[in-house]
């Protein structure tokens, strides 16, 4: 788990037992400046960004930057709903993520893989 609980970068510190979490996770984030959406907008091709990222971009090129498809100011929509829960998201994964620093017993080593690995109480992961 190489990532702390403040980074804000894609996090690989997610068990690969909770790779929906890290799906979910990347579906949250801006595709173009790869951070948690801020004031998320919907284009009319119903791709997602940041306010600020797709504004700018549409500043040089009328188009949305995930389909090409051609987009102008007027077509950008707000998702408060997603804003919501971008903000309940990263508060649970603050949470999550120092709760799963309980090291696992008997886990196995990268190169070996083959043994599910358990939680044992109290111990914290290096």
């Amino acid at each position: 788990m190489g990532d702390t609980l403040e980074d804000d970068s894609l996090s690989e510190a997610w068990p690969k037992e909770f790779s929906e979490l890290k799906e979910l996770e990347k579906i949250l984030r801006c595709n173009i400046c790869k951070e948690f959406m801020k004031t998320a907008l919907i284009t009319g091709c119903s791709h997602l960004f940041c306010s600020y990222c797709i504004r700018h971009s549409i500043q040089y090129r009328n188009q949305c930057p995930a389909c090409f498809i051609e987009l102008y100011d007027n077509q950008l929509r707000p998702e408060r709903t997603l804003d919501e829960v971008i903000r309940i998201f990263t508060n649970v994964k603050k949470k999550l993520l120092k709760r799963l620093q309980i090291s696992y017993a008997a886990c196995p080593t990268p190169d070996t893989g083959d043994e599910e690995c358990k939680p044992v109480p109290g111990k914290v992961l290096s």
